[in-house]
Parts: C-alpha cells; sequence; structure tokens
C-alpha cells in the first residue's frame, strides 16, 4: 500500500508478511494491538479469525504461504481499512474471492467507509451497483 497525505492506496496484490493476523493488521508487533471487529466485518476477515484456533493471533508465514489468496486480499483489506485514511483507493479489492463474500465485503465497504471518500478501481458490477458515482 501507498500513503499519500491523507490517502492510501491499496494495489490488486495482497502484500501479507510473517507474523499473526494481528500484526498484519495493525501493522506493528504489539500483540496488544486492538483490531476493531467491524474492520473485520466489513472485510470479510471474520470468517478467517473465527476459523483459526488462535484467532487475530494466529501465525503468519512468510508471503502469507499458509493462507488461500482469498484470505490474503482480506487480511491486506482489513488492513487499509484499519489504517481509516481520509481517502482509500482500492484496486480491484474482491478479485480472490467468490461472489457471496464480494457482496458482502462491497456492502461492508459502503457501510464502514460511510462520510469518508472511497474509491474503488473495478469492474466489477457488485461495486458498480453501490457505487454513489462510477466513472468509465
Amino acid at each position: 500500500p501507498e500513503q499519500h497525505e491523507g490517502a492510501l492506496i491499496v494495489p490488486h496484490a495482497a502484500d501479507v508478511f510473517e507474523g499473526t493476523i494481528r500484526s498484519n493488521i495493525a501493522m506493528n508487533h504489539d500483540p496488544a494491538a486492538v483490531v476493531d471487529d467491524s474492520v473485520l466485518a466489513a472485510s470479510g476477515a471474520t470468517d478467517i479469525v473465527a476459523a483459526l484456533p488462535d484467532g487475530l493471533d494466529a501465525q503468519v508465514r512468510d508471503s502469507g504461504s499458509n493462507l488461500s489468496g482469498g484470505q490474503r486480499q482480506r487480511i491486506a483489506l482489513a488492513r487499509a481499512l484499519h489504517a481509516n485514511p481520509d481517502v482509500l483507493v482500492l484496486v480491484d479489492p474482491t478479485s480472490a474471492v467468490d461472489s457471496v463474500t464480494e457482496v458482502n465485503i462491497a456492502q461492508g465497504i459502503r457501510e464502514y467507509r460511510a462520510g469518508k471518500t472511497t474509491m474503488v478501481l473495478s469492474a466489477s458490477p457488485v461495486f458498480r451497483h453501490i457505487a454513489d458515482r462510477v466513472i468509465e
């Protein structure tokens, strides 16, 4: 992700690093870092955390090799939402998830980011449907 004066740009490729789910979202290795449940819900990461015995403290291998592409993408999205920038630019944020999960994530992002600027660069019909404005 790139950060520019209150804006965060999240590329299509979901980068995760060795550590825990928590450290990947909070971007620090503080075991007490708080990750809001609403961030997990909006990013579709609640089920990932719930399925792991250690939850947010589950270990992530280098490059997220022990996670699926969709899981990595949702964790990276949770990281972007956790950062809570004034302007968030997402590039194909749901390309690695199924259609039901995509709908839930799109609605979650819309609700979580209400009142803030979020640009989604995607041809996804789901995001086009919920967008306030579509630019082609």
